[in-house]
């Protein structure tokens, strides 16, 4: 989690976690999205307040963004997460080719470009 502004970007929190592939079976695989997607949602409570920053912006290779704001979704629903239903137009989701922080300027110029 990164707070970007015009001149710095400042590392919130770093949620890491083993995801074991998807050949060693789908039940495996399945419960370590969630506890990642977990972690991530823990992270955005603790340490972003929704209602001050202008926009929230997912990224991440493949389809994991999607996976995670689905996620997100759901739980906001169905527990009441991270005041989600005020701030849902705030979240924008953006494709990137790597996870790393190297990736944050590939990102800045999908989301501002017409």
């Amino acid at each position: 989690l990164c707070y970007i502004r015009n001149n710095t970007t400042l590392i919130k929190n770093k949620v890491q976690r083993n995801i074991p592939k998807k050949r060693s079976g789908t039940q495996y695989y399945d419960k370590a999205m969630t506890s990642f997607f977990d972690a991530c949602i823990q992270s955005i409570q603790t340490f972003i307040d929704l209602d001050k920053i202008k926009v929230f912006i997912i990224a991440s290779p493949g389809f994991t963004k999607e996976n995670f704001y689905k996620y997100l979704c759901e739980q906001a629903t169905s527990k009441g997460v991270v005041n989600f239903n005020q701030n849902r137009t705030k979240f924008v989701i953006v494709g990137a080719s790597n996870a790393y922080k190297q990736a944050l300027n590939e990102v800045c110029l999908l989301y501002t470009s017409p």
